[in-house]
C-alpha cells in the first residue's frame, strides 16, 4: 500500500475574474448608444420616476446600485436623503450619462410620522405629576406651548435638514411628498388658520429651495388638493397622485379625479 499527500499546505485564494463591459468592448459603439439614449429622453416619451430605498451602509447587492438600474429610467429618487453611502454617490455621475436625473425626497409624511413616534413615547414614558391637578387659575399667566406650536418647530427643522442634505448632494431636483387631509373638514377659523401654519412649516422652505434652484427639478407627490398653497403647483415639472391604495383602473381614475381641483394644472 501507498500513500499519497501534499508536501505543502494549500490555501485557498479568490479568483479577480473581470467580465469587460461594452464600454470596454467597444468604446465607440457605446458612446453611440449613449447619444441615442439621451436623445430619445429629450423627446416626448412616457417619463419613468424611480424611488429607492438606498442604504447608509455598504451595499450588499447589485439591486442597491443606481448602474444596475434600467438605462431607460428618466429619473430616480433617493427616499432615505441623509443616509447616502460613497458608492450611490460616486454612481450618480454614472447614470447622469445616461440621461438619468437623481433626486432627493422632501417627505412630510415622513416628518409628521416621527412627530407622532415622539409625541407616544412622551406619553408612554411620562410619570403622573400632581401639579397637573392645579386649578386653571393657579397656571394662568405662564405661557405655555402647545404640541401644534412644536410641530412647527420640528417640521421646520427636519425640512431644512431634508433640503440641506439635497444640496450637498448636489441633486437634479426634488420630490416633495405631501399627504394631508381633506381641507373640506376645516370649518372654524382657528381650525384654518392652525393648518395654514402648520402647511407653511413645510412648504414655505420648498418654496425657498426652489426661489434658489430654479435650473432644478421640482415635483410633486401625494394628494394635491389637500395643499392650502397651490401656486407652488406651477413650478412643479410633474404632479404624482399618490395611487397606492387603488385596486383597479377605477380607483385609479377617482384618485385623479379627486385631485383635479382649481389651482392645479393638468395637461388633460
Amino acid at each position: 500500500m501507498m500513500q499519497f499527500s501534499c508536501s505543502d499546505w494549500t490555501d485557498p485564494e479568490s479568483l479577480n475574474i473581470h467580465v469587460p463591459s461594452i464600454e470596454e468592448q467597444n468604446p465607440e459603439l457605446y458612446a453611440q448608444y449613449l447619444k441615442s439614449l439621451n436623445d430619445f429622453k429629450t423627446l416626448d416619451h412616457q417619463v419613468v420616476i424611480v424611488s429607492v430605498n438606498n442604504v447608509s451602509t455598504a451595499t450588499t447587492s447589485r439591486s442597491q446600485h443606481l448602474t444596475d438600474m434600467p438605462d431607460s429610467l428618466d429619473y430616480i429618487c433617493l427616499n432615505n436623503i441623509q443616509e447616502v453611502n460613497q458608492a450611490t454617490i460616486s454612481e450618480m455621475n454614472d447614470v447622469r450619462k445616461k440621461g438619468t436625473r437623481v433626486l432627493g425626497l422632501v417627505d412630510f409624511d415622513a416628518i409628521e410620522s416621527a412627530w407622532k413616534k415622539i409625541l407616544e413615547e412622551e406619553v408612554a414614558n411620562a410619570t403622573p405629576n400632581p401639579e397637573s391637578d392645579k386649578t386653571e387659575n393657579e397656571g394662568e399667566g405662564e405661557e405655555t406651548v402647545d404640541d401644534a406650536t412644536c410641530f412647527i418647530e420640528y417640521c421646520k427643522s427636519e425640512v431644512g435638514r431634508q433640503i440641506a442634505a439635497s444640496n450637498t448632494l448636489e441633486v437634479d431636483g426634488i420630490v416633495v411628498n405631501y399627504t394631508g387631509f381633506d381641507l373640506n373638514s376645516l370649518v372654524e377659523e382657528n381650525e384654518i388658520t392652525a393648518e395654514i401654519a402648520r402647511q407653511g412649516a413645510f412648504f414655505d422652505a420648498v418654496a425657498n429651495w426652489r426661489v434658489l434652484n430654479a435650473n432644478k427639478d421640482l415635483i410633486f407627490k401625494g394628494f394635491p388638493q389637500n395643499v392650502i398653497n397651490k401656486s407652488l403647483f406651477s413650478d412643479c415639472k410633474y404632479i404624482i397622485v399618490n395611487a397606492h391604495s387603488a385596486k383597479n383602473e377605477y380607483e385609479m381614475s377617482y384618485l385623479v379625479f379627486m385631485a383635479l381641483v382649481k389651482d392645479i394644472p393638468t395637461v388633460l
